[in-house]
């Protein structure tokens, strides 16, 4: 793959119920054979990592994550970290990203935005709601994480080609 001048984001494991699926032995490991390697693009600390919160309702899941991350740089210190933050969260005022730029839970964050539901059809403003949500967040380094799938039996609507372009348009703004 490298040849090709491919590059990998490499998975370090789920987190989940406030925890990582991985341990730091794994994690360690992981990094040390590969932190010469020019094929890495970024590693994976955690996909839609919900948040969780300790036993006074602080939130726990960003400086975890951002533990992580310097674990990862204390191997490599040119090392990029990436985690997908969760979608739209009606309930917690649309796109909470804050908390995860203020812990420095990564160095790029995907933001994970499906805006074509069988409910509703395709709805732009969820993509410009997370445009703005990071920029007020002072999130400096982002990724669209564009939906391309969908099933007429579930929530999400597979997109249409012009949908899909659609999408990459709206993302070609920020």
């Amino acid at each position: 793959a490298t040849a090709k001048g491919f590059r990998a984001k490499i998975w370090l494991g789920a987190f989940k119920n406030c925890a990582f699926e991985r341990n730091d032995a794994y994690v360690i490991d992981t990094v040390t054979r590969l932190k010469d390697s020019p094929a890495v693009l970024t590693y994976q600390v955690a996909d839609e990592p919900y948040q969780c919160r300790d036993a006074a309702g602080r939130p726990l899941a960003p400086r975890m994550l951002a533990e992580r991350s310097a674990l990862i740089k204390s191997i490599d210190p040119d090392a990029t970290t990436y985690v997908t933050l969760p979608i739209y969260q009606k309930g917690a005022g649309g796109f909470p990203y804050r908390p995860w730029v203020e812990a420095g839970a990564a160095d790029i964050y995907g933001l994970v935005v499906y805006p074509v539901s069988n409910a509703h059809g395709y709805q732009p403003g969820k993509i410009r709601g997370a445009i703005k949500a990071a920029d007020a967040a002072g999130m400096e380094r982002y990724w669209a994480v564009v939906q391309d799938f969908g099933s007429p039996s579930r929530w999400y609507a597979r997109p249409t080609a012009a949908e899909l372009a659609a999408q990459f348009e709206e993302w070609s703004h920020s």
